[in-house]
């Protein structure tokens, strides 16, 4: 699995859009929509049509608080790091 972390909002739109994979954000849908979509990205379930078959995330780091995925064997940060916990 791999994860995109973007500093903003737009920009994680934007490479959502590009690389047609999932996405996670603050305006993204509901509460429910968020935790099935994260729930199915953990789970490996295959998503055909969508970049890497559903196994790339791109995602604010409102996704990564508290997030335990062991599988994940790339992370990327797009744009600048304001804090330390965004490494985390």
């Amino acid at each position: 699995k791999v994860i995109i972390y973007c500093t903003k909002v737009e920009a994680t739109k934007l490479l959502f859009a590009a690389l047609r994979c999932n996405a996670y954000y603050r305006e993204l849908g509901t509460k429910e929509d968020k935790s099935h979509l994260l729930k199915a990205w953990m789970s490996g379930e295959p998503r055909p049509g969508r970049y890497g078959d559903g196994r790339v995330i791109v995602a604010t780091n409102a996704m990564g608080l508290g997030i335990d995925v062991p599988d994940v064997r790339l992370v990327v940060h797009v744009g600048p790091v304001y804090r330390m916990q965004d490494y985390a």
